[in-house]
């Protein structure tokens, strides 16, 4: 069972219990959400979707999703569509999934002042994960060198089970930092994913038995300890993107002084100034040799798009269709010049790429709503006039008969917009039969 059909199960069986359009069951005794709240709910979702560097945050680094059996960013996918598995656990998934949910119940007038607010801290804490601040100094990939940086205490604020959050305790505590021989990190730059490197200072550490970084955007970094288990004085692990201290925690790290008496720093962070950071003209091995083969792949993948959409299923030859397919075409076509550039990199290859791999997913998110839509119909029997007005049931049914027909016009936001308020619309459409209630 694919994970879009499992979730389009649970999603019927959910509508088909009886809820109000005002106020849940679950919410009884608690008033409607005051137009304050509702305000700022409102605003929250606007943010959201008014971000528009989101689809592709991620791109190129093992921080786009949680699990697939694809490496994402440099594979062409069977049938020019993205495992539904893959699109379930994006940051601009989760992002706009929750915050279109919030705005058809918003829509919909069925908040309570409770479940409003509840829904308010769901969206920052959505920000806070997934659409925190970056830097962008780095302009070039390559290694990078810097003494410019500190070491902060941290402390924990929040945790949601999974990952913790922390802010700063004391700005810098110099006797991490001088952990660190030279007091120095190194960076290798490869488009959005961020190498960072440390060597232990020998004067102070004889071993570093234990470096735990803390989870970035609910997913876990991946350490490597050298160069050998024997002799563990090197630190490297990846991160998505310039991170500032408050994303770029080391929960604890664990070590031998000179001594031989085992220590741990408890929780910093690196507090990196990558604007000072200075570059290495080493040559790095292999990097236009991957880096074309990358390209390649995408332009390949452009063309299978366009054929995708040449498909009957997908065009009527309607200004909308043809839009589309200009805009995967003229992404193949940036993406031949950059081959060919003697100034490509990958933080131009993905930027370029972001409108074949947005089509992709479109191509998973037409697919998802046409099971859903398909499976809604099949259980349809569910919703009865013993339950609900027979006039809403009829015109909930023609709205789900209504919706495969607006798929193929949809952006990849208003795509996720329109599965949302597909998922959400017995709130917009069903009403009780209250004379039918009233005789039990």
């Amino acid at each position: 069972m694919s994970v879009a059909l499992a979730l389009t199960i649970s999603s019927i069986t959910a509508q088909a219990w009886p809820t109000n359009s005002n106020i849940a069951k679950a919410d009884f005794g608690d008033t409607a959400a005051t137009q304050q709240t509702k305000t700022e709910l409102n605003e929250i979702i606007n943010k959201i979707f008014n971000d528009q560097s989101i689809t592709n945050r991620y791109l190129g680094t093992t921080f786009f999703h949680k699990t697939s059996n694809f490496p994402y960013y440099h594979v062409t996918f069977e049938n020019h569509q993205v495992p539904d598995d893959v699109i379930d656990t994006t940051p601009w998934y989760n992002m706009w999934s929750e915050a279109a949910a919030a705005k058809a119940k918003l829509d919909a007038n069925s908040y309570t002042e409770k479940t409003a607010q509840n829904a308010i801290n769901t969206l920052k804490y959505y920000i806070q994960l997934y659409n925190f601040d970056v830097n962008h100094d780095l302009k070039d990939d390559g290694f990078y060198t810097t003494t410019d940086f500190k070491t902060p205490t941290m402390v924990t604020v929040s945790s949601d089970g999974q990952q913790d959050f922390y802010k700063k305790v004391v700005d810098n505590k110099e006797e991490i930092k001088n952990l660190f021989k030279e007091s120095l990190v190194g960076i290798y730059k490869q488009g959005q994913d961020i190498e960072i490197n440390l060597v232990a200072n020998p004067d102070k550490v004889s071993k570093i038995t234990s470096f735990v970084v803390n989870k970035v955007s609910g997913l876990d970094t991946n350490v490597k300890l050298g160069p050998s288990a024997e002799d563990q004085h090197i630190v490297a692990f990846s991160v998505p993107g310039e991170l500032k201290a408050e994303q770029l925690v080391i929960s604890n790290m664990t070590y031998i002084d000179k001594n031989g008496v085992k220590q741990q720093t408890g929780p910093f962070a690196l507090d990196i100034n990558y604007s000072a950071a200075k570059k290495s003209n080493e040559a790095i091995p292999k990097y236009r040799e991957e880096l074309n083969e990358k390209i390649q792949n995408w332009i390949d993948r452009g063309n299978k798009v366009n054929e995708w959409l040449l498909t009957k299923e997908n065009t009527s030859d309607t200004a909308a269709d043809f839009s589309q397919r200009a805009k995967i075409s003229e992404a193949v076509t940036k993406l031949q010049e950059l081959k060919r550039s003697d100034s490509a990199n990958y933080d131009k290859l993905y930027e370029i790429s972001t409108p074949i791999h947005e089509m992709e997913d479109i191509a998973t998110l037409r697919e998802v709503l046409d099971i859903k839509v398909a499976k809604l119909l099949e259980y349809f029997d569910l919703y009865n006039e013993k339950t609900y007005t027979k006039e809403s049931i009829e015109n909930y049914k023609n709205y789900i008969k209504s919706v495969p027909a607006l798929k193929n016009t949809r952006n990849i936001k208003e795509l996720v917009q329109l599965i949302k308020d597909f998922d959400n619309a017995n709130f917009t459409y069903l009403r009780y039969n209250t004379t039918e209630l009233k005789k039990e």
